[in-house]
């Protein structure tokens, strides 16, 4: 035997019609009293279903301490392209010689100024090693966060390094 009560096609498409006048039930030209005016709004109002969305939101850290950084993102193309310069530029230094026929002062100021060159680009491409090693190793530790902790021990990672920020 089924749950269901019976149901005829003239009740239905009653229902139906004071579906249309939902809104018009608290008019004074309404036939029906509060309890069925109750009945009926609670029959046929929409129900209010709450959905929680979670949306996904990448925020760039902004350092807290400290004097604001000067450096320019680079796109990794760019970078390449720094790269490929200070190597084309230390070999040129390279291939530029020592100042032969020169008097010995002067070959002394190329042989310094050359050194001193050498030395800038050399802290140039450990900068630039530096900067994507450091990128990739946060990559990695964003993929073991999404891979292994939960989303609410990660809020309590990213609160704990907010102080390195």
């Amino acid at each position: 035997m089924s749950n269901f009560p019976p149901l005829r096609t003239a009740v239905l498409t009653g229902l139906l019609g004071l579906k249309d006048h939902l809104d018009t039930l608290d008019n004074e030209n309404c036939p029906y009293d509060e309890e069925t005016k109750t009945m009926v709004r609670d029959l046929l109002a929409p129900k209010m279903v709450e959905t929680v969305v979670e949306k996904e939101v990448l925020v760039e850290a902004k350092t807290s301490r400290g004097r604001p950084s000067k450096d320019v993102k680079l796109s990794s193309e760019d970078q390449q392209k720094v790269l490929d310069e200070i190597n084309t530029t230390i070999e040129a230094l390279n291939n530029m010689g020592t100042g032969e026929g020169l008097q010995t002062n002067e070959r002394i100021q190329i042989a310094k100024t050359k050194t001193n060159l050498l030395d800038q680009l050399l802290k140039m491409m450990e900068r630039h090693t530096t900067v994507t090693k450091m990128e990739a190793f946060k990559e990695e530790v964003i993929k073991i966060l999404d891979d292994l902790v939960s989303e609410k021990d990660r809020e309590v990672f990213m609160r704990r390094l907010d102080q390195f920020r």
